[in-house]
């Protein structure tokens, strides 16, 4: 059955579908209740561990306040593509803000290997990033890692268990920063600073609070 744009006659049945998908104040309301619950539950120490919201601290002490200056790299690790790139803060051009970056393809064979291949690949990327922008010396670089972690320090995370169709086993239970840097350190074709590291979340608060200061809460749907 075809219908035409101007055909009266399908509007109350679109209506009826749409209809389906509206919340009510009340909905909202339980909603946030919920929320609030399992963010309180996930600050409670007799109860943080079977929270679903888990409120595991980011070691972030405040939020981007007046101007950057400087280069960065970043990575970011959240599925079968991740990203490498190249963030330049207070440059001479006509933008305060410039970035460059190249997506990779993680092979389905690398999701189900070992720790070593999957880091070890990772870096062979982030090697090919930096001869494609003539990058000899790679300034510091923050670690966009979208798994659920335990953050012990700045630039410390360890891997509580993979998501997303990965399965490394010998990586649960690991500081996937370390990892990240014995890979590198194996290459042993340049020196790289991994200064942070940060799930998408916290990443999502930090770029928005650096373009508006009152942006107090990051959300990855």
């Amino acid at each position: 059955m075809t219908m035409s744009c101007g055909d009266t006659t399908v509007h109350p049945e679109v209506d009826r579908i749409l209809s389906l998908f509206q919340v009510s104040k009340e909905q909202l309301h339980l909603v946030m209740h919920r929320l609030r619950e399992e963010m309180e539950r996930g600050l409670s120490r007799n109860t943080y561990q079977e929270a679903s919201v888990r409120m595991l601290p980011t070691f972030i002490r405040s939020l981007p306040a007046g101007k950057v200056n400087g280069s960065f790299l970043a990575l970011d690790l959240g599925g079968t593509n991740f990203r490498v790139l190249l963030v330049r803060f207070g440059s001479a051009c006509e933008d305060a803000e410039h970035m460059v970056s190249e997506s990779y393809r993680i092979p389905h064979k690398l999701m189900q290997a070992s720790g070593q291949q999957l880091f070890d690949y990772i870096v062979d990327c982030i090697i090919k990033f930096l001869s494609n922008q003539n990058i000899k010396e790679p300034p510091p670089l923050g670690f966009t890692f979208s798994f659920p972690y335990q953050q012990t320090g700045l630039d410390q995370g360890i891997l509580l268990n993979w998501t997303k169709g990965f399965d490394i086993p010998d990586c649960v239970g690991k500081d996937v920063v370390q990892l990240l840097r014995e890979a590198i350190q194996r290459r042993q074709e340049f020196n790289l600073d991994v200064a942070v590291i940060i799930n998408d979340t916290v990443g999502t608060l930090m770029s928005c609070a650096y373009e508006d200061p009152k942006c107090e809460i990051g959300l990855i749907v």
